[in-house]
């Protein structure tokens, strides 16, 4: 999360002035950054008709959960990172019977580890050209190898 803040310095300034935004920040986070490109697959029930494209029974169906969460209709400017940003849920901890079980617990460390991180490091900054970092593709989860940042109290 910190490497979209990163990229987007205009939003991690105004987490650092307002860290009490660390909240919304997560929720916005979660639904802007690409952590998982996909749920698991699922399979239709009866025949169903989706984008105008019809499916029958027993289709097999991989939901796109980046879409979902860059979706025009839902979220005004779907593309813009904003921390301040008022929109319904993301589907960022999946949905309904696959939501994620560990999703409070979640938010509060992620809550916790920006708000805290900006206080305590109010010069954070990455020590590397973001083009450069590299993710393990043999995750589920779309993980770095490295986070190089360099540290600075004041």
């Amino acid at each position: 999360m910190f490497v979209t803040l990163f990229r987007h310095p205009d939003q991690l300034q105004l987490l650092r002035d307002a860290p009490s935004l660390a909240g919304r920040a997560v929720e916005e986070l979660m639904r802007y950054t690409k952590l998982v490109s996909s749920a698991q697959p699922r399979v239709t029930t009866e025949p169903v008709e989706l984008a105008g494209v019809r499916l029958p029974q027993d289709a097999p169906v991989v939901p796109v959960l980046n879409a979902t969460n860059r979706d025009p209709s839902v979220y005004p400017q779907p593309e813009r990172l904003d921390l301040t940003r008022d929109a319904p849920p993301h589907v960022g901890f999946g949905h309904g019977p696959h939501f994620c079980l560990g999703a409070q617990l979640a938010r509060l460390e992620l809550r916790t580890a920006l708000a805290t991180t900006v206080k305590r490091f109010p010069h954070l900054r990455l020590a590397v050209d973001p083009d450069t970092l590299t993710y393990d593709t043999g995750s589920v989860l779309r993980s770095l190898t490295a986070l190089p940042v360099e540290l600075q109290k004041d």
